[in-house]
């Protein structure tokens, strides 16, 4: 309660004059007929109510007064029937809810009291774009506003993105969040020193001693897990998990507890794997230089650094180690100018982790300059090199083409080397001194 008393009163600080906030829960959805996914909270509500419960608005407002300034934050929640508590179950009292606010409505009042709370504002605030239903009656209760703007009924004069603020907040960790985090990849970590994977095993058996390790820990996948192997491992995002492990074998993963996540990734080249010999020996190459790219981009992670930094390194070396690995056959700085890395390393070098996996964090300031690393931030560092399962590539400004025209680089493929993706992923806690590998 003290955490989020201290989070709300930094949110109307950072609010400016005469705004007002307005942070929706998560809206159920159906997973199929009239199934529902299971729930999970909105991290903007986590963060600066604790509140749990669906249908449910929070109104932050330091509107001016004619005597001062108001600083009030409303609850509007749905009530639950008793016929409808059989079902779902009572949500968050209001003893409990209002500990955390100064005044309880009902959710059914907020659509004919929105008009009276963001009129004569200078500054509106919500999550652009995310909850349709509320964006609609903003957007009515404005026009609304602006008929009656000849009787001195006006509308807000600006509306911009909540996370312009909430995500500045949520990028410095304090000691508690730190704590949930160190002990999401403490279980996370130890989980995959655990893991079992066995000739003839299907991806999804991995998965699944994975999964079941998070529930016995109390916790949840913070994301759906990725086991990719053989050829898989060169897809980024790959989660259907159905084929038969091969060699690598990616694991990215990561447990949720009390809502905060871990995202670690490792991948497994098993000694005793049938399918030995120029295989394995290639994946353990490009595997090595995976992992001395992550030290040399880690050995960069401190205060005053910027994910542009790292990826700017990041890209060097992975450049450089494709040179070496005999995958690219250019001078570095060819490779760095044409961005011939790009069909081997596509992604970002990493990103911000607490409430959200990609946390709501700003990557970028107003002025569109780096934002610098501050002692409290929590990232991710995962480099990654991923052979494309081509005998050649035709490559412009970074992307793979469909065939050679003007401008194509022609890149040709060792056959060891092809549909093998190696990505190695730790999150990181900036510090004053540097950084604490969590």
């Amino acid at each position: 309660m003290e955490i989020i008393k201290k989070r709300q009163k930094a949110l109307l600080e950072k609010l400016p004059p005469n705004s007002v906030a307005i942070i929706p829960s998560a809206t159920p959805k159906i997973r199929n007929n009239d199934v529902e996914y299971k729930f999970r909270q909105s991290s903007r509500m986590l963060y600066i109510t604790g509140i749990n419960d669906p249908f449910t608005i929070a109104v932050i407002s330091k509107k001016k007064l004619k005597d001062g300034e108001e600083r009030k934050i409303t609850i509007f929640r749905k009530k639950i029937k008793f016929e409808e508590a059989v079902w779902v179950g009572y949500p968050t009292s209001d003893e409990e809810i209002k500990s955390v606010c100064d005044e309880i409505d009902e959710i059914q009042n907020f659509e004919s009291k929105i008009s009276k709370i963001i009129q004569n504002t200078d500054y509106i605030f919500y999550p652009i774009g995310e909850e349709q239903n509320l964006q609609d009656k903003i957007f009515e209760a404005y026009a609304e506003l602006k008929r009656k703007s000849r009787a001195g009924v006006l509308p807000p004069k600006r509306v911009s993105d909540i996370d312009e603020i909430i995500g500045e907040m949520r990028a410095k960790k304090d000691e508690y969040e730190i704590e949930i985090i160190k002990k999401a990849v403490k279980i996370t970590k130890q989980i995959l020193q655990k893991i079992n994977i066995l000739p003839g095993m299907m991806e999804y058996e991995v998965e699944a001693q994975i999964i079941k390790a998070y529930r016995n820990y109390g916790g949840t996948e913070a994301f759906p897990t990725i086991v990719a192997s053989g050829k898989n491992s060169i897809i980024l995002h790959y989660n259907q998990n159905s084929s038969p492990v091969n060699i690598p074998c990616i694991i990215d993963t990561g447990i949720e507890i009390n809502f905060y996540a871990s995202d670690i990734t490792r991948t497994f080249i098993p000694e005793e794997w049938k399918e030995t010999g120029q295989k394995l020996k290639a994946a353990q190459e490009i595997k090595l230089h995976v992992e001395n790219i992550q030290k040399k981009v880690i050995e960069n992670a401190k205060s005053g650094a910027s994910f542009e930094e790292l990826n700017n390194i990041a890209q060097k070396e992975i450049s450089q180690s494709l040179i070496d690995i005999g995958i690219l056959k250019f001078t570095l700085d060819e490779v760095l100018e044409k961005k011939l890395f790009k069909p081997f390393f596509p992604h970002r070098i990493g990103h911000h982790l607490g409430l959200d996996v990609h946390d709501v964090c700003p990557y970028y300031s107003d002025q569109n300059t780096p934002k610098k690393l501050e002692p409290g931030n929590v990232i991710t560092i995962e480099p990654g090199i991923y052979i494309p399962d081509f005998q050649t590539l035709y490559v412009k400004e970074g992307q793979i083409q469909e065939r050679s025209d003007e401008g194509c680089s022609i890149i040709e493929i060792p056959e060891i080397f092809r549909g093998i993706g190696v990505r190695i992923e730790d999150d990181i806690l900036i510090t004053s001194s540097g950084n604490e590998i969590l």
